[in-house]
């Protein structure tokens, strides 16, 4: 259901803009992990909501992932490369699919609080990254700088 929503920012406010909503919304997930661990809720069926809401907001915020990074790669691709950078990005994204083997062995010697924080604040750093202006914002193209 939300990709409609991730479609229709995308379509209207850009692509980097959807990359840094999406990059804000990573860090609520992290945050409600360690308010319900630390937080004196009573009782398995409130702490099974939230949770199954948390679970809920990540599936959307995959989604939205998805959504803004394609689109945004097939933004800045010329027509003629888009096959050759869809490319260089899965081959440069590759490693990120060991990070979970790094967060279970961070979670194995310092527990899942520290894992969620770390998550929580490279969220952030991606969303000050992606706050940042384009790479070569304001140039126009065929001039050099």
């Amino acid at each position: 259901m939300s990709n409609f929503l991730w479609g229709w920012w995308g379509d209207h406010r850009g692509k980097q803009s959807l990359l840094q909503i999406i990059a804000y919304g990573r860090m609520v997930p992290p945050a409600a992990i360690l308010i319900v661990t630390f937080a004196p809720i009573t009782g398995a069926a409130p702490q099974l909501v939230w949770y199954a809401g948390i679970f809920f907001v990540l599936g959307a915020l995959v989604n939205g992932l998805t959504i803004a990074v394609i689109g945004y790669l097939m933004d800045i691709s010329p027509d003629e490369l888009r096959p050759a950078y869809s490319g260089y990005f899965n081959a440069i994204t590759a490693p990120a699919y060991l990070l979970p083997l790094l967060g279970g062995a961070i979670a194995a010697f310092f527990g899942f609080a520290a894992v969620f924080a770390i998550s929580m604040v490279a969220a952030m750093l991606q969303y000050l990254i992606l706050s940042r202006p384009p790479i070569g914002a304001g140039r126009r193209p065929g001039k050099s700088p």
